[in-house]
């Protein structure tokens, strides 16, 4: 706040018989103010912001911008508010070459040595002059008494003009001026604010993804009532949809409360951004999120909305599908599944398991299996026809469980059967041979997942 803080922190001495003088309060001030000021500053980030801003609207349409009403913290800890009589000491015309440009809340800045108070309207002044009749309310018959005050005294700045030596805060940004000269200020704009309620824009920003969460949560909510919802692609789900419901009643109490700065929204939004890309991306990890700037709150929000509304607007599907296989009679295990389409666009797998070994798994499976649609199986089995191939994986697909001593199969699913699925009864598979304990487990896992 004070330009040479080192003297402004120095506490008058208050001495018997000492002359006092002007200067002595005036220091008795500057310490007042700085050492709270230090107090203070760090106990938040980013303690500074508007509170409140109207513009005079019809002045806007005049060509002329003017305050109708204005609750501020400046960043040097300045407190400004119209309900407290301070003002605004210019009234600024707009001409069509302001268009594209911000406006700025400027008040001179305190210095040890400089001249603060004037009689005139001198905007580069921190304090105008003037009389206030003040009562004794110490005393019985409230005598007043006519003192001289400060009236803090602000000016209205057009970027590209010198800022130098104010503390000021950006408060618009003129959109356009039209042939009559009436003014337009951009609506998307977002001042320094101290807490999200004081800007339409963050509130409306805040609805848009909470709105999201909740398509998003309803989907999942469906997803997870189904027969997959204790797979692995269930579970990611599941946990999603966790994600989805912690984060829109959040929103919902910053919205309704309106009372969280803007760098803990911010805070809790990227926070949001790194748990939906842990289960709701490929990659697993966070995009690129930008910076938390105070200054340009608009940029801010805007990228980050975009990042949420990208992970959020996409169609929601199950990346991993399980077709439950029932053991029947001779060897055969029956697929069924009423969504024909699962077999369109997806790579499917065969997961096996049993009380022998891996490699005999893995080398004998291949050889001794036959897949094909049901009204097929037989005559693949009794004339010794291939069927549909499978091949083992090195490695689990992530998309599905991960199941201890069981060998992964891929099938071949560019075989010449394999569309007579979408019109068959149920996938069917004969096994020969025999494998103790044998299990098998099926999916379909949704290609470029």
């Amino acid at each position: 706040m004070w330009g040479n803080s080192l003297n402004a922190s120095g506490k008058p001495l208050w001495l018997e018989g000492m002359f006092l003088r002007p200067q002595h309060l005036q220091q008795h001030d500057r310490w007042i103010e700085s050492t709270l000021e230090y107090r203070t500053k760090d106990l938040v980030p980013y303690s500074w912001g508007v509170r409140k801003l109207s513009f005079d609207l019809e002045a806007l349409q005049q060509g002329q911008v003017r305050i109708s009403d204005l609750d501020v913290i400046l960043p040097d800890g300045t407190v400004f508010s119209t309900a407290q009589q301070h003002r605004v000491s210019t009234v600024r015309e707009i001409k069509p070459e302001h268009q594209g440009k911000k406006l700025f809340l400027a008040v001179a800045m305190q210095s040890i040595g400089s001249l603060e108070v004037t009689d005139s309207d001198v905007p580069r002044h921190r304090f105008s002059r003037s009389v206030s009749e003040v009562q004794n309310t110490a005393e019985g018959d409230r005598p007043s008494a006519e003192i001289a005050v400060g009236t803090l005294t602000a000016t209205l700045v057009i970027e590209g003009e010198s800022l130098d030596e104010t503390t000021n805060v950006p408060i618009g940004e003129i959109e356009s001026v039209d042939a009559q000269g009436a003014v337009q200020l951009v609506d998307t704009f977002i001042p320094p604010v101290l807490h999200a309620g004081a800007s339409r824009q963050i509130v409306s920003h805040l609805e848009e993804i909470r709105s999201l969460l909740r398509k998003r949560g309803d989907m999942l909510a469906s997803n997870a009532a189904g027969e997959n919802s204790s797979s692995r692609a269930g579970l990611l789900d599941l946990m999603m949809l966790g994600v989805s419901n912690r984060y829109e009643v959040l929103l919902g109490h910053m919205i309704s409360s309106g009372r969280h700065m803007p760098e803990q929204v911010y805070r809790d939004l990227i926070c949001l951004i790194g748990e939906i890309a842990t289960y709701g991306t490929d990659s697993r990890r966070p995009p690129d999120i930008p910076a938390y700037n105070h200054r340009d709150l608009r940029a801010t929000f805007q990228q980050l909305v975009a990042i949420l509304r990208d992970m959020l607007s996409f169609v929601v599907e199950q990346n991993a599908v399980s077709i439950p296989l029932t053991k029947r009679d001779y060897g055969v295990w029956l697929g069924e599944t009423t969504d024909r389409m699962i077999f369109q666009n997806r790579d499917f797998v065969l997961i096996a398991y049993a009380n022998v070994s891996l490699e005999v798994l893995r080398n004998q499976m291949p050889i001794q299996v036959k897949i094909g649609p049901v009204e097929k199986i037989r005559e693949l089995v009794n004339l010794q026809l291939p069927g549909i191939g499978i091949s083992p994986l090195s490695v689990a697909p992530r998309q599905i469980p991960y199941i201890q001593n069981a060998v992964y199969f891929a099938l071949d699913v560019n075989n010449e059967l394999w569309p007579q699925f979408q019109t068959s009864a149920a996938f069917a598979l004969h096994m020969s041979g025999d494998y103790p304990g044998l299990g098998l487990e099926l999916w379909a896992i949704q290609k470029g997942q």
